[in-house]
């Protein structure tokens, strides 16, 4: 009798627990990050670990296969499938509902069913094969959609991580601290960064059959995060993208990139490889480079998120010239827009780390830019990049194009005047957005102090003045004539008693008298004053002056005796005194030239 009342107590028992199935969560569920009401409670949660990868977190769906085995009565056990509908077929007792539920769940509403025709009936159910798990993907992936995963041998599910690579990887715009998982109606957040920077796998969720996953958009772009996330597995694996460049580079426009691959060697001889994104910098050197008036602290990138939002990523540049910050130098991806502004101070120091870093303006083709003021030859000129080359057992190792600057195009306009104020030439540019800039240059304090900064790397309409000099200090005329954009040479005139009829010489800026009277063939031996000469100088004010020299070929150089000669200057060598009396002699003799021709006859 007491048996009869546990059998009928049990049996109530079970029906209860089946009436009440619907409304009770599965464990999966209760182990899915907090839901949306619990974050209220406490919106600063630490993240909750993954579920548990137990058979009783399984909910059974259409196409499982499972075994059902009834205790002592082999003819009601064997191997079935739900079918699309939720139930399963079963002997007698037909079809039993049982989607939805776990294994556990399951035995009890088979034995429900088979208690008025089995006594005391014992049911287990196994999952033999799980079905394929299909889950939605959206938000910053390449390839949102559905997405259908068939289980392995080993009956492993899919983690949130190899879904996202199905999915293509993630854009560079993702928020991977927030990845977010909705399951039968209840809201989980993982943190996929932790797997990245820590290794932390228990965010690496695994996925059940129905999931939602979204990948949300970041607010706050962090370019350590971008670097992170692209060279990690979850990054995106676009082959080929479009960007436009614009503002300070040499070629601004839009732009086709591929994705360069890499390969890697295994022991075993095998090679597996990977394509590494296109980066800013190739960007900058495929669109010729940053110009010199370019600001690479300030680089702006805007980027188109799935949402249909842009984003705006600031980047400098200098960070990766100067501390090798190479997170400074982004992955691209589809559609980002590049912007260089224009340096508000001409030749600033990250302009001219940049103009001679591999990402500068690309050298191969001349720049024309304007010399005028106090210059030999004022005009227009297109400057060419020059060749530096490092040579290593006699063989030329490497060559490299150097950009043309102010010295070198003050030379190609035949150097600098004697009345040129060197201290303040003035470079006017013109940016790519039409603004204009003006900067003086000291180009003396070159000369003296080496401060290279002051010759500034030129580009494209580059327009250079060299003013007049108020006043000419003597002092420095010599300093300037032996400067890098002095002229090549200089034009001196040597005239009167010389062997070689020739008056004009090109001779180089440091000749000396002594040199240009041997130049022109020295002394003629019988006619020339062989002990002075008179040194006729155009001054910068204008005025001429005249001095009287002694020759001694003996001296070097000095300012008495053999002074160096500047351009223009005139040396004039005279008549010894014997030629001015037989010259003398021969004007008063020459009238009467034609009455000694007579007298001659009647001789």
């Amino acid at each position: 009798m007491k048996t009869a009342r546990l059998s009928h107590f049990l049996r109530k028992l079970l029906l209860l627990s089946v009436s009440l199935l619907p409304i009770l969560p599965t464990v999966e569920l209760m182990q899915l990050a907090p839901a949306e009401a619990k974050q209220k409670a406490k919106p600063r949660a630490t993240q909750p670990s993954a579920p548990r990868q137990n058979v009783d977190a399984y909910t059974l769906g259409p196409g499982d296969r499972i075994r059902v085995d009834v205790l002592n009565v082999p003819e009601y056990s064997g191997e079935y499938i739900v079918l699309v509908d939720g139930t399963v077929n079963l002997p007698i007792i037909g079809a039993v509902p049982i989607a939805g539920a776990n294994l556990t769940q399951a035995s009890n509403i088979i034995s429900a069913k088979y208690a008025p025709l089995v006594k005391r009936p014992f049911i287990t159910v196994g999952l033999l094969i799980p079905r394929p798990v299909q889950v939605a993907i959206a938000g910053e992936v390449s390839r949102a959609g559905s997405y259908t995963i068939p289980l392995t041998e080993t009956r492993k599910f899919p983690t949130l991580s190899q879904a996202i690579q199905l999915a293509g990887g993630v854009s560079q715009t993702s928020d991977l601290r927030r990845v977010r998982i909705t399951r039968n109606g209840r809201v989980g957040y993982f943190n996929l960064l932790a797997v990245l920077r820590n290794a932390d796998i228990s965010q690496d969720i695994t996925l059940r059959d129905g999931d939602s996953v979204f990948v949300p958009t970041a607010t706050n772009v962090n370019a350590d995060d971008i670097a992170r996330t692209t060279g990690s597995n979850l990054g995106s694996q676009e082959s080929a993208i479009k960007i436009a460049i614009v503002g300070e580079v040499g070629k601004p426009g839009t732009y086709n990139m591929k994705a360069e691959g890499a390969s890697t060697t295994a022991a075993s001889g095998t090679t597996s490889g990977r394509l590494s994104p296109p980066t800013l910098t190739e960007a900058m050197r495929l669109a010729g480079g940053a110009t010199a008036s370019a600001d690479i602290t300030a680089i702006r990138v805007k980027r188109l998120t799935k949402t249909g939002t842009y984003q705006v990523i600031s980047i400098n540049l200098l960070k990766l010239l100067d501390n090798g910050d190479k997170n400074q130098d982004l992955v691209l991806q589809d559609g980002d827009t590049i912007y260089l502004p224009q340096d508000p101070v001409i030749g600033s120091y990250g302009s001219r780390r940049a103009v001679t870093s591999s990402f500068g303006p690309q050298v191969l083709n001349p720049v024309k830019v304007a010399v005028v003021g106090q210059v030999n030859r004022p005009g227009t000129y297109n400057m060419k990049a020059e060749a530096n080359s490092s040579t290593s057992g006699g063989q030329t190792v490497n060559v490299n194009l150097s950009p043309p600057t102010i010295t070198q195009a003050i030379q190609a306009a035949g150097g600098i005047r004697p009345t040129a104020d060197v201290r303040q030439v003035v470079l006017q540019r013109f940016g790519r957005d039409g603004r204009g800039q003006v900067v003086k240059i000291n180009l003396w304090s070159l000369l003296t102090t080496g401060d290279l900064t002051q010759d500034l790397v030129l580009q494209e309409g580059d327009r250079i003045l060299i003013p007049e000099a108020a006043a000419i200090n003597p002092r420095e005329v010599d300093v300037l004539a032996n400067a890098p954009f002095a002229p090549a040479t200089i034009k001196v005139s040597v005239v009167g008693e010389l062997r070689s009829n020739k008056n004009t010489y090109d001779l180089a800026p440091n000749t000396t008298l002594n040199q240009a009277i041997l130049l022109a063939g020295g002394f003629d031996p019988v006619r020339a004053n062989k002990n002075t000469v008179d040194l006729i100088r155009l001054q910068p004010n204008g005025t001429v002056e005249k001095r009287t020299i002694g020759v001694d070929f003996a001296q070097g150089l000095n300012e008495t005796n053999n002074p160096v000669l500047r351009n223009n200057d005139v040396i004039v060598v005279g008549r010894s005194g014997t030629t001015r009396v037989g010259d003398g002699l021969g004007s008063v003799l020459n009238p009467l030239a034609p009455l000694l021709t007579i007298l001659n006859i009647f001789r």
